[in-house]
């Protein structure tokens, strides 16, 4: 459940996010800024070739960059949430309301986007991050 474990990544990303996190030893939102304020462009040549290397739709270095901000800036976000909530005396820490948000995109590399490890190509209305 989320408040048992509030900042673990599963609680608000993907499983294949998860996945790719965990072959760099990354779990928790912690973990996760501290490795992506240290090394953010390692990490996104990281993910483009694990992306291959799982058979995911293809990923510009740019891309992957951009989607481990946003994931980044969204650790951030429950990290401050679950600080208020304990300062606040909460029992049981509650998941913020903004991630139950979600879009239509099914290709997106992004925290956002549905079903983002379907591969294939994106229709050219949508543009890919």
């Amino acid at each position: 459940s989320f408040s048992e474990n509030p900042t673990a990544l599963k609680n608000f990303l993907r499983d294949w996010q998860c996945d790719f996190l965990l072959t760099l030893n990354v779990e928790t939102a912690d973990q996760l800024l501290r490795m992506h304020k240290s090394s953010p462009n390692d990490m996104a040549r990281k993910m483009k070739q694990w992306r291959v290397d799982n058979n995911m739709s293809n990923a510009r270095s740019k891309e992957c960059f951009v989607a481990l901000q946003i994931w980044a800036r969204t650790a951030k976000v429950v990290m401050r949430s679950v600080k208020k909530q304990r300062d606040a005396g909460e029992e049981v820490i509650e998941k913020p309301s903004f991630l139950d948000i979600s879009f239509a995109d099914t290709h997106s590399v992004s925290t956002l986007g549905q079903l983002s490890s379907v591969g294939g190509k994106a229709p050219s209305e949508m543009v890919e991050i």
